[in-house]
């Protein structure tokens, strides 16, 4: 049986089989249930907020949707199923998200059970420590299931890049910038977001801060990962995230063997941003093709870029001579 044969409809069931259980289990219990439920409780265990009850049983499940409809997604129509990195990553997402999101909904509807008002739900503590050691055990179980099965072949070649040869004393230097223009406009949104909520937190006092504190996280990471600065010089490479150009990632001259273009996919390497971990990482803004640079102590770094075939010719002349410098 082939790759996509065997995780395809596995897929699916489970997602089935997760969105079956949280729609079913809280509409079936829905008469012992009040109305609204606690929906968040307090460091002390005891709950401090409620929602409609309708809320809770559609929330979860379409939260559940979206997060393994992307995952899903990428199985059947993408190319995640190509590459056991990318497999493993949406195999784990499926399994890990989906028992963390039926442990919160389980969670949740056993402390409102039957209680008369939400404020009489039971206290949460250890519980949700429970769910979130099992979502990572499953998390981990997917990726090791994701690691079956080999990789296909990619659909494009890594080739050289072109030649670029230097005179002496000459100076060279390779500068490439590229920008997601939806992902800033989303990042600059929850900016915006969080300076409305907490200007309110400090005015009215009845809106959370801990909202616009997570708002400006989100945009925070959102504008590092949103554009890229990659230059190619005789230090070696150096990338620059954000509009600010910081942080700046560097990587000395003398650290790196060689370099190429390849073309890659966010399906390839398990979607948008920085994927994978150092000594095998993919920097990707968008699809296409990227700079490629294999360290001399055997891993690799990708980085999505315009013109990388230029900034992988200079990177290869200079890795060149400064081999020659040192004989």
């Amino acid at each position: 049986m082939s790759v996509r044969g065997r995780y395809i409809p596995a897929a699916i069931g489970w997602t089935a089989l997760v969105a079956g259980l949280l729609a079913i289990v809280p509409a079936s219990l829905a008469h012992r249930l009040p109305d609204p439920v606690a929906s968040h409780w307090g460091p002390s265990g005891a709950p401090d907020d409620s929602m409609p009850l309708a809320l809770m049983t559609v929330l979860p499940l379409l939260i559940w949707l979206a997060l393994a409809g992307g995952a899903l997604g990428t199985m059947i129509w993408g190319a995640t199923l190509r590459r056991r990195r990318s497999r493993s990553v949406a195999v784990a997402t499926l399994l890990g998200g989906g028992v963390f999101t039926l442990g919160l909904a389980a969670v949740t509807i056993y402390a409102n059970l039957d209680r008369s008002d939400w404020r009489q739900a039971a206290p949460i503590g250890w519980q949700m420590f429970l769910v979130l050691a099992l979502a990572v055990l499953a998390g981990l179980a997917g990726w090791l299931l994701g690691r079956l099965g080999p990789d296909e072949p990619p659909e494009s070649i890594p080739r050289p890049a072109l030649r670029t040869r230097l005179r002496p004393g000459q100076h060279a230097v390779w500068v490439s910038s590229l920008a997601v223009p939806w992902a800033v406009a989303l990042a600059v949104g929850f900016l915006i977001a969080a300076v409305v909520l907490g200007t309110l937190s400090v005015v009215r006092g009845d809106v959370r801060g801990e909202m616009a504190v997570i708002f400006a996280v989100v945009a925070l990471v959102g504008l590092t990962l949103s554009t890229v600065r990659a230059q190619v010089d005789r230090r070696g490479l150096a990338i620059a995230f954000g509009p600010l150009r910081w942080p700046v990632r560097r990587v000395p001259l003398a650290r790196i063997e060689s370099a190429w273009v390849e073309v890659r996919r966010p399906s390839d390497v398990g979607g948008w941003g920085y994927r994978g971990l150092p000594g095998g990482a993919t920097i990707m803004l968008r699809g296409g093709e990227c700079l490629v640079v294999r360290y001399v102590s055997g891993g690799t770094l990708a980085v999505s870029v315009d013109d990388a075939e230029r900034g992988a010719a200079l990177l290869n002349e200079l890795i060149n001579e400064h081999a020659a410098d040192r004989r």
